[in-house]
């Protein structure tokens, strides 16, 4: 299985990177003729994400991946807050 480590401006590992993982997916798509392939299957450090090629002759003309439900409680993403309560979107400025 491929795998993607992804690192963060600070050093520290992020467990993926959804444009990332499809910029990846189309240089493999394009430049390896073994990696033609409908669909590649990529391991990360949030698991293996599972990315959908549309091919146009030897060029991915488009990457779709898998990228799962997302996390929305402050407990499942390192920030501060109350664990149980979900991230709110806000406006400009920060009200």
């Amino acid at each position: 299985m491929l795998a993607l480590r992804v690192l963060n401006a600070d050093g520290s590992e992020a467990e993926m990177c959804g444009n990332g993982i499809r910029c990846v997916v189309k240089y493999l798509f394009e430049r390896d003729a073994t990696m033609r392939l409908p669909r590649l299957t990529i391991d990360t450090g949030a698991g293996p994400l599972t990315c959908d090629i549309t091919p146009e002759g030897h060029t991915a003309e488009t990457v779709t991946v898998d990228m799962g439900r997302p996390r929305l409680a402050r407990g499942d993403i390192p920030m501060v807050g109350p664990a149980s309560e979900p991230l709110r979107r806000r406006a400009a400025g920060g009200r």
